[in-house]
């Protein structure tokens, strides 16, 4: 049987979710290998994959979290030190696969390692890059100024080993993770195409701003969650008495269950363990409060909803999301070292948007075009299939 390699990228649930949709738009006569760790291996052993899918284990690679996010100089010293070892372990078990299925293509989503194994062992097997972060940086952490530059030198080039890069965003100037994207430009740009959002955009239906409340939801790895949710419980009270408030709490393993429930003056507060369809959650409220994501800002702008976006601290990625967000006048960007010391900030970032709403959906309109525009999973089923027999 013909087969295909999907590497995914298993920290948080993100990378996933989008390669399973890809994956579902591939012929059926193939036989699709899914190497992935840590919360993506987690989730997708729990969810039952059709026959044609074989899920393989790689070794876990995570970040340090402190009590307010990301500790950059543990996550640096455990990156070099301990999981430089777990990468060349990860080159190696992307060799033996690529030797053992002799994939027509290799598509990877944010891995370094079977591009590298690609290139070394099997340089006639065509590679497809998927990825919204060509340039990684890092905040807080010491020689943070040498670092960046060596990251902005040699990051592109290396996911450059590619042959050809799905950029899942928006094209400049509306692209939200554009920190991470625009500087590669000059290096891959030749091989690289903006496709939008890695869904089927029809799902989406017609734009349909406006509902009631807010939805909060909580995602990111599993650590990262738990300090999202500290930090959200002391401004629950407030957001209630003038809100209806709904939360997913993001753990899969928890199931669709009602946690908690209370009214609270105007609106009331429920958390949920789990909600299976986020789409229908964020299509039912009015407001969103997300935690920097580039997937789940997507989706909101599919959806006209306006956003409040609190990125994990230190975590650059997001913080540069947040701040596309703010730019582009579609949400409020709050950092998460003002929200764990002022909870009412959150609150008023949620009531600017409740008061001139009218203007956050004219801005998220403008940008809803272009994204509609890019294609979505349709353009990136169609670069796959150059590649398939």
């Amino acid at each position: 049987m013909r087969s295909i390699l999907l590497a995914i990228n298993g920290i948080g649930l993100g990378h996933a979710s989008r390669c399973l949709r890809l994956a579902s738009r591939i012929d059926a006569g193939y036989a699709i290998y899914i190497a992935t760790y840590g919360d993506a291996y987690r989730y997708l052993s729990s969810i039952g994959l059709g026959r044609r899918y074989v899920l393989v284990r790689d070794a876990e690679i995570s970040f340090c979290w402190g009590e307010a996010g990301l500790a950059v100089g543990r996550t640096i010293a455990s990156l070099l030190l301990r999981h430089s070892m777990t990468f060349a372990g990860h080159v190696a078990s992307s060799a033996a696969l690529l030797k053992a299925i002799r994939p027509e293509v290799v598509i990877s989503d944010s891995r370094l390692a079977p591009l590298v194994a690609a290139r070394l062992f099997a340089d006639d097997t065509p590679t497809v890059l998927i990825t919204n972060q060509l340039v990684s940086y890092v905040e807080g952490a010491p020689l943070q100024d040498r670092i960046n530059r060596a990251l902005s030198g040699l990051s592109p080039r290396a996911w450059g080993l590619s042959d050809e890069i799905i950029v899942a965003d928006l094209p400049p100037p509306y692209t939200i993770s554009l920190r991470n994207i625009y500087p590669a430009m000059r290096v891959v740009g030749g091989k690289s195409r903006f496709i939008g959002l890695l869904d089927d955009l029809g799902r989406y239906g017609e734009a349909s701003p406006g509902g009631e409340g807010l939805y909060i939801a909580i995602s990111g790895p599993r650590p990262d969650r738990g300090i999202f949710f500290k930090m959200v419980i002391p401004c629950l009270k407030d957001l209630g008495r003038m809100w209806p408030v709904k939360v997913s709490l993001g753990d899969p393993s928890m199931g669709e269950t009602l946690l908690y429930r209370r009214r609270a003056g105007r609106g009331y507060i429920e958390i949920y363990g789990w909600v299976r369809d986020r789409l229908l959650e964020t299509r039912k409220a009015r407001v969103l409060v997300l935690r920097g994501g580039q997937t789940s800002i997507l989706e909101a702008i599919m959806m006209l909803k306006p956003m409040v976006v609190v990125p994990a601290e230190g975590q650059t990625e997001q913080e540069g999301n947040a701040e596309s967000v703010a730019r582009l006048g579609i949400g409020e960007y709050v950092r998460s070292c003002e929200l764990a010391r002022e909870p009412r900030l959150l609150v008023e970032a949620v009531a600017r948007i409740f008061e001139d709403y009218d203007r956050y959906v004219r801005r998220l309109a403008a940008v809803r075009r272009v994204l509609v525009g890019c294609g979505g999973l349709r353009a990136a089923e169609e670069i796959i299939k150059k590649y398939l027999s």
